[in-house]
Formats: C-alpha cells, sequence, structure tokens
C-alpha cells in the first residue's frame, strides 16, 4: 500500500484515502529531574509538553512549552518545523526520525550526550512515550547549558518522572 503523507501509514494512524490530507497531533508530555554535580549541586525539575503534528509531504512540527521548577516566569515557549529525518531548529538543532511503522525517535545532539525521545503507537489511537539520555563515546560526564545564567552544568543522568501521551486526530 502506497501513501502519500508519510512511508509509515500504521504511524500515522490513518487510512490511506481523503484522510491523508488531514495532520495527525500527539500531546506528548514530558517530566525529569536534572542531578547537577556542579558549578552548584541541587536537583532541578523540568517539564516539557510537547505538540508533534505530522504533516502532509513528510513534514512535522513541533510546539513546545520548556518550565524549569515549576517557575512560569523561565518557561520557554516555541515552535519549529522541518521534514522527518531532518535537523531543524537555530540554537539545539534536533530531528524526528522513523524508526519503524509504530516508532519516532525525537533526536537532540547535546555537547557531551544525545537526548532521545522514543513516541510510539499501537497504530490505533494509543500512544506512549519515553526519554533515553545517552553519553556519546569516550564521555563521562552530562554536559548542559543554563541559557539563564549563561553557563554550562554538568550532571548525573537525569531521573525521569512522569510521560504521557495522547493522539489527537482529527
Amino acid at each position: 500500500m502506497q501513501c502519500a503523507v508519510l512511508p509509515l501509514v500504521a504511524f500515522c494512524l490513518l487510512q490511506c484515502s481523503a484522510a491523508l490530507a488531514e495532520e495527525v497531533r500527539f500531546e506528548v508530555s514530558l517530566a525529569w529531574i536534572h542531578h547537577q554535580v556542579s558549578p552548584k549541586v541541587q536537583s532541578r525539575q523540568n517539564q516539557r509538553s510537547i505538540i508533534v503534528t505530522l504533516k502532509p509531504g513528510n513534514r512535522v512540527e513541533e510546539s513546545i512549552l520548556n518550565t524549569v521548577d515549576g517557575n512560569a516566569s523561565r518557561a520557554l515557549n516555541f515552535s519549529r518545523q522541518g521534514g522527518l529525518g531532518e535537523e531543524f531548529g537555530e540554537r539545539r538543532k534536533s530531528a524526528w526520525k522513523v524508526v519503524n511503522a509504530n516508532t519516532l525517535a525525537r533526536v537532540q545532539d547535546r555537547k557531551t550526550y544525545s537526548w532521545v525521545i522514543w513516541l510510539r503507537t499501537d497504530g490505533q489511537k494509543r500512544c506512549t512515550v519515553t526519554m533515553e539520555w545517552k553519553l556519546k563515546p569516550g564521555q563521562t560526564e552530562y554536559v548542559g547549558w543554563a541559557s539563564r545564567l549563561k553557563q554550562e552544568f554538568r550532571f548525573t543522568e537525569p531521573t525521569d518522572i512522569f510521560t504521557s501521551c495522547r493522539a489527537i486526530i482529527n
């Protein structure tokens, strides 16, 4: 079966028909803790909400709301889009990659590690999401960037607190 929107019909949750002109959305919620070890020892809770929209022509859009320690004044809200498998974004480049018929991976390459968000669907109306932090070969610590402080920080492997996913089918 050939389809125009995405090479993976099951992932799109759609049948090959007039519905292919429609977008498919996933609402993803994530929360985790960075256990910072320098320059100051502290634990910081991060929350991120992402609306992932699969669009015609193998395009993907993500709208992100990121909050640190529940502080709305430090929330970061932005949208960006690109082609599936292509890197996009200015500061922190990421790419949504097709893994198989039921899985997308959002890969963000950082200085010493990669952060991967795995989005899986059952091909119907249910989805799950998990996160993974992978140190690059030869690296022994995670290094992040604190935009507000304009400085690097080091941390141990983050702890997942909460993940959820909801498929939104028009």
